[in-house]
């Protein structure tokens, strides 16, 4: 945790520390000043990450204060410090028959990752009545401190969001534009988290930032600043933290905004608690803009195909106007109106057209030949054979002048042998 640079200052103050402390070093009789850790004083102790830890330095007179006393930044890395309370407790004390003034500083630390936590000794300058009357200015050195630090729970990591507090509330609301929401109107969502001991930066972001799925969830956020406030009261600290996120509605139907969570470190009982912001949902209406918005490319495409079979009718029509429809088509229309000769005429056409045979004899055996209890099953069934076994001749029509070749090859192959 602490780097070599300081290591050197943190001995350094302390030989300085031990140096002023000797007598004569300065009016030991007349000032004097200590510090110590949370409410006991005790030279090291052990915390929770981002958990609050109190300082607190003790400054003493046997004159009085006259002027303001200044107390040091504290410079640990990945330790977070804060004068939060500017005004002192202004005490007096006896001790062997003498009067001292005194004055009660805290300062709050706030250790971000785990590990062991040196703090220097601390300059603070202040300004008190000489024995002759006149102010004296001086600068007092507090005694180093330690104290280590570690995540709480195995449960918690360092890159997550949670907050170590012994109280915190969490409020939300919901605030629509409209009682009855369209497309374009809003709704609003506030969420506002209090805590004690801790300080408002520390405390989580809960409503997400935008991004390009929320446009496709049917809304569009739009946070603003979040607002952060650290207050006091009588040694009370209090932090809140207020985020405010406008949601703009994009599309119609259910839009459904997700459920949120805060997590945080019960510092007063020890255990890890949840807190959890329900999701919302809303019907939202569409306009007649956005209802074309959404749906206007379908129904451009559904016109466009609605056009194109149109056009097809027509041009096939009239195509076929002055034309015979084709060989299938006549088929089929006879066999709708049962004109059983004119189905076997087709169905001897297409033999003749794609065969060249005269006759289905000389085509299809003798069971696949039509019967005298003509049907329409019988006639597709008919027409469905001869498709087959015309197919089938054509391969083998084309087949022949391959094995004709293949036969020439093998006699010329070997005439040559023969002769060779």
């Amino acid at each position: 945790m602490i780097q070599t640079g300081n290591r050197r200052r943190v001995v350094l103050g302390v030989l300085l520390w031990i140096l002023l402390a000797m007598p004569g070093a300065h009016a030991a009789e007349e000032l004097s000043v200590k510090a110590w850790l949370g409410s006991q004083q005790q030279s090291e102790q052990s915390y929770s990450v981002r958990q609050q830890v109190i300082l607190v330095i003790d400054v003493g007179t046997t004159r009085w204060f006259t002027g303001g006393t200044q107390i040091s930044a504290i410079d640990v890395p990945n330790l977070m410090s804060k004068q939060r309370n500017t005004l002192a407790t202004n005490y007096t004390e006896r001790i062997d028959d003498q009067t001292w003034s005194r004055q009660h500083w805290e300062l709050t630390l706030y250790p971000q990752v785990s590990g062991d936590y040196v703090i220097p000794p601390i300059a603070v300058t202040v300004t008190v009545s000489g024995s002759d009357g006149k102010s004296i200015e001086k600068t007092l050195y507090t005694q180093p401190l330690s104290f280590s630090a570690q995540l709480p729970s195995g449960e918690l990591t360092q890159e997550e969001s949670w907050l170590a507090s012994p109280q915190v509330t969490v409020k939300e609301t919901w605030t629509p534009s409209h009682d009855e929401l369209h497309v374009g109107d809003s709704v609003t969502r506030r969420v506002t988290i209090n805590a004690v001991d801790t300080l408002s930066v520390l405390i989580p972001a809960v409503l997400s930032a935008p991004n390009t799925s929320q446009s496709a969830a049917g809304y569009q956020s739009y946070p603003k600043p979040p607002t952060l406030i650290d207050t006091q009261n009588r040694g009370s600290y209090q932090s809140s933290r207020h985020e405010e996120v406008t949601y703009v509605l994009q599309h119609g139907g259910e839009v459904q905004f997700p459920e949120q969570h805060v997590l945080w470190w019960n510092t007063q009982i020890n255990k890890l608690e949840q807190v959890t912001l329900p999701a919302a949902h809303y019907r939202v209406k569409h306009t007649m803009g956005s209802w074309l918005s959404l749906y206007g490319i379908w129904i451009v495409m559904m016109i466009c195909i609605v056009i194109t079979l149109v056009i097809a009718v027509w041009a096939v029509s009239r195509f076929y106007r002055d034309r015979p429809l084709p060989m299938r088509v006549q088929f089929r229309r006879a066999l709708k109106h049962q004109q059983w000769p004119l189905a076997r005429t087709l169905v001897y056409r297409k033999l003749r057209h794609e065969t060249g045979l005269p006759a289905l004899k000389d085509h299809l055996p003798a069971s696949k030949l039509p019967c005298a209890n003509e049907s329409k099953h019988t006639f597709i069934r008919l027409w469905n054979q001869v498709s087959r076994r015309s197919r089938h001749w054509s391969i083998t029509k084309w087949l022949k002048p391959l094995n004709l070749d293949r036969q020439l090859g093998l006699e010329q192959t070997e005439d040559k042998k023969n002769g060779a």
